[in-house]
């Protein structure tokens, strides 16, 4: 069984969401063969999972525009401009 990605309790809203009854159908089995302790659970276990792949990619962005110099130019550009 997977364990929740979050290791500080938080605070919870409940909140509605309308699933094909194929997606809840396989969510139920998935429960029923342990892959999480509640349908509940494996929604958030997945939902935490693809919002840190989002916020991964989001970081890789921000690290490869820095690479090329379009957000933070280079420190020897920085330097050479304070010079001119």
């Amino acid at each position: 069984m997977l364990k929740p990605i979050y290791a500080v309790p938080h605070e919870k809203v409940r909140t509605t969401v309308d699933l094909p009854v194929p997606t809840r159908d396989r969510i139920q089995a998935a429960v029923e063969h342990g892959a999480a302790r509640s349908q509940n659970a494996l929604i958030v276990q997945a939902i935490e999972r693809f919002l840190q792949a989002v916020e991964r990619q989001w970081l890789d962005a921000q690290f490869a525009a820095m690479a090329e110099g379009k957000r933070h130019p280079p420190l020897s550009q920085r330097c050479a401009g304070a010079r001119a």
